[in-house]
């Protein structure tokens, strides 16, 4: 079985000429693990050829997909989007639920993520 550390490793290794993985991509795998989530992450390629990093967290209640994209940045560089998989529900505007169950939300900051990560079990 591939531990989250020689996940982080292989990402390193198989980066596109020019990329190198966000130390926040390091740093947010190693409390993962420390922390039992499981962790998954790759190099990709956007249908327009652009390299990312995809990557998802899954802890006990929460699933977090996050990807460092290089679209519309210099070359060389990734910019963070993150989504957040968690069981709530919708309300209108009178806050009555209209829908329960497992969304995408916008996930929070990377540090935010990390303290979530850290309080659950």
């Amino acid at each position: 079985m591939t531990t989250e550390t020689q996940q982080v490793n292989e990402i390193v290794n198989d980066a596109p000429e020019g990329y190198t993985v966000p130390a926040a991509l390091a740093r947010l795998s190693g409390v993962a693990e420390a922390h039992g989530w499981q962790w998954l992450g790759q190099w990709c390629k956007s249908a327009a050829d652009e390299p990312y990093i995809s990557v998802a967290l899954k802890g006990p209640h929460t699933t977090v997909q996050l990807s460092w994209h290089s679209r519309d940045k210099a070359p060389g560089r990734l910019g963070l989007f993150s989504k957040l998989w968690r069981r709530d529900g919708l309300t209108d505007e009178h806050g009555r639920i209209i829908r329960q169950g497992w969304h995408w939300r916008h996930a929070p900051s990377l540090k935010a993520i990390e303290a979530a990560i850290a309080e659950q079990p």
